[in-house]
């Protein structure tokens, strides 16, 4: 095999492994977690949704504050979260969510829009149950 494409593929790898979890990569360094790559598919028709180009760093650090919002018992807990995010992280952010925005969207509203996707809906949800009772 070519050294640039061994090289690009284990770049590659690193990418995937970057997303785990410390606790998932312990796992599987212990057995009790492994890890499966798919098929190979044309980056258009796999990723054309969620695809983001971001570095390693930044992509990290999403998933990790993605996982902090979805642990927030409160909208205030989630608004400190992103109270130092820029628009250009926030609309990263977003898309990692899921969340749907508009480029002239600022950041006062994306903040709102991920608060509401992440916390609000469970307070809601939470709310009613408890009137329920």
């Amino acid at each position: 095999m070519n050294k640039n494409i061994f090289t690009n593929l284990l770049q590659q790898f690193t990418k995937l492994l970057d997303l785990l979890s410390e606790n998932d990569i312990q796992d599987i360094i212990n057995g009790k977690k492994y890890f499966t790559i798919g098929s190979v598919v044309e980056k258009d028709k796999a990723l054309a949704k969620k695809e983001i180009n971001i570095d390693k760093v930044a992509s990290t650090n999403l998933i990790k504050l993605e996982e902090l919002l979805q642990k927030t018992h409160s909208r205030s807990e989630a608004e400190e979260l992103l109270k130092n995010s820029k628009k250009t992280d926030l609309q990263k952010l977003a898309k990692v969510l899921d969340i749907p925005i508009q480029s002239r969207d600022n950041i006062n509203k994306i903040k709102e829009k991920i608060i509401e996707s992440t916390i609000g809906f469970k307070l809601r949800s939470q709310a009613i149950r408890n009137s329920d009772s």
